[in-house]
């Protein structure tokens, strides 16, 4: 009897003593900080600077997808910007992605931010991702609706500093 109050009083002993303990992190770390505010910190009124585009491959500018054909979706001059859009070419699935790239101005050009959807104007029903920077344009996988509605566009929004968003919309099938 004995030896079972002991085998339970070091099981104890090893549970207590093992338990989680947390540690303060070295100085000179951000770990005991207060988490990030969730939404936009952004307390100015000026929207991030553009981002630098990474060099192109060969010097020349990337015309083709993934590896693989592209479809041109069409060029399109929007309040003096010449926005051109292409997706990797292949059936659209829903539930599927697609892959995009967007040159504003032969480039990035000077918007601070670009978000794409496939659907209705309204992004009901679809994902909006804003895009990254890959060469010298912009370029994302869009996710496709499931169900995609029958008039689903390719829509891109271009923000610009102090100037409303730009919205523009690209048939999804090659241009004529």
């Amino acid at each position: 009897m004995k030896a079972g109050w002991i085998a339970g009083g070091v099981v104890a002993a090893v549970i207590i003593l093992s338990g989680c303990e947390r540690k303060p992190k070295p100085e000179g770390s951000n770990a005991n900080l207060a988490p990030a505010p969730v939404g936009n910190s952004n307390l100015s009124d000026k929207p991030p600077a553009p981002p630098e585009p990474s060099p192109p491959k060969d010097g020349e500018p990337e015309e083709s997808g993934h590896g693989g054909p592209v479809i041109g979706l069409g060029e399109q001059d929007v309040n003096g910007l010449i926005i051109r859009a292409t997706r990797d070419a292949g059936e659209l699935k829903p539930g599927g992605e697609a892959a995009v790239d967007v040159w504003i101005d032969g480039g990035i050009g000077s918007a601070s931010a670009v978000r794409f959807w496939i659907g209705l104007a309204d992004g009901e029903g679809s994902v909006k991702a804003k895009a990254g920077v890959e060469g010298e344009h912009w370029h994302i996988h869009v996710e496709i609706p499931d169900p995609m509605p029958e008039a689903a566009q390719l829509w891109v929004e271009i923000e610009l500093e102090e100037v409303e968003p730009i919205l523009v919309a690209f048939n999804l099938t090659e241009e004529d």
